[in-house]
């Protein structure tokens, strides 16, 4: 399983516990478990445009472009660096 699956995974374990009605990411407003799923959508189609073979710079620009809601967009800028190799894993 690769990166973008396992992150995908690791919030659907999230999104399958109960007992919870908010969640405090630590970064942007608390928000509810619909979140959950729109993040594993957001990686799916980061995943689709990496596997596309699209370089950083046409990456970023069209994951913006599906995604200019995004409240952080430097972290738009940190992926990229991790996926393309200009980066050390975290």
């Amino acid at each position: 399983m690769g990166w973008f699956e396992n992150w995908a995974a690791e919030l659907q374990k999230l999104a399958n516990l109960e007992n919870f009605d908010y969640i405090l990411a630590g970064h942007g407003l608390p928000c509810t478990k619909d979140e959950i799923q729109n993040n594993i959508n957001y990686i799916q189609t980061a995943q689709q445009l990496f596997e596309a073979g699209l370089g950083k710079d046409d990456f970023k620009a069209k994951l913006l472009a599906v995604y200019p809601h995004r409240e952080s967009p430097m972290m738009f800028d940190l992926y990229p660096g991790f996926l393309f190799g200009e980066m050390g894993s975290h």
